[in-house]
């Protein structure tokens, strides 16, 4: 069985007996693949009527306190993207984040195969960031294709599926150093971390196939298919 991130971390790091990564070298670079490894970052998909079905009434009613400020219109068709990490609320200022997703829309009928449409980039939320319990983060994004409804006689002759891929990414923590600070650069970290053996730099920006892929480093990719929503 291959090494988790986290074996991979302590075998090939500062206290390991195999050989040292090279990145481990570096204490700040082996405190953060620690770190970003045990506060490694979690998502959950939901349309917005299913979120509201399971949801705690803690959850349900933050979510409309931040609506109310926000002053938005959501409905059941946007999606829910809940991201939990227990590094969120152990930071002392600041949460920046890139979030991107992609829609997509296919239907097979009786006779053919799967007709894919192309993909529908969301790059603004319509509602976030909503600080749950248990360090949680929730974003509500619009849905970009109308839901067809249950009893629409398409439904008779068509499978529907719809899908959603999300690729975010986390900058935890202050970007300015202080002054004798005996750990500078310890204040912040970008989440999620690659794990040790796929460890690179990390490069501003966002990749241009992002879109495409199912891994990069320092994304946090995550997708989810319904079907005959």
């Amino acid at each position: 069985m291959p090494a988790s991130p986290l074996e991979q971390a302590i075998k090939h790091g500062p206290f390991g007996r195999q050989q040292r990564l090279e990145q481990m070298n570096d204490p700040l670079q082996a405190y953060q693949q620690l770190l970003g490894i045990m506060g490694a970052p979690i998502v959950r998909i939901e349309r917005m009527a299913q979120w509201l079905e399971q949801a705690s009434e803690d959850d349900r009613q933050r979510l409309q306190v931040s609506q109310q400020e926000q002053r938005v219109v959501l409905g059941a068709g946007d999606w829910v993207v809940e991201i939990a990490s227990p590094l969120l609320g152990q930071f002392r200022n600041g949460l920046d984040f890139n979030l991107l997703a992609w829609e997509r829309l296919r239907t097979r009928s009786r006779a053919s195969g799967w007709n894919n449409q192309h993909p529908i980039k969301i790059d603004k939320e319509k509602l976030g960031a909503v600080l749950l319990k248990d360090n949680r983060l929730l974003f509500v994004l619009p849905g970009m294709h109308q839901m067809i409804a249950q009893r629409d006689p398409r439904r008779n002759l068509h499978t529907i599926q719809y899908s959603l891929k999300v690729c975010a990414q986390f900058h935890l923590g202050e970007a300015m150093c202080y002054a004798n600070d005996p750990f500078p650069g310890y204040n912040r970290i970008t989440l999620p971390q690659p794990t040790p053996r796929q460890w690179k730099p990390y490069s501003a920006g966002t990749p241009i196939d992002l879109e495409t892929l199912d891994e990069a480093a320092y994304w946090l990719i995550s997708k989810r298919d319904f079907t005959d929503q």
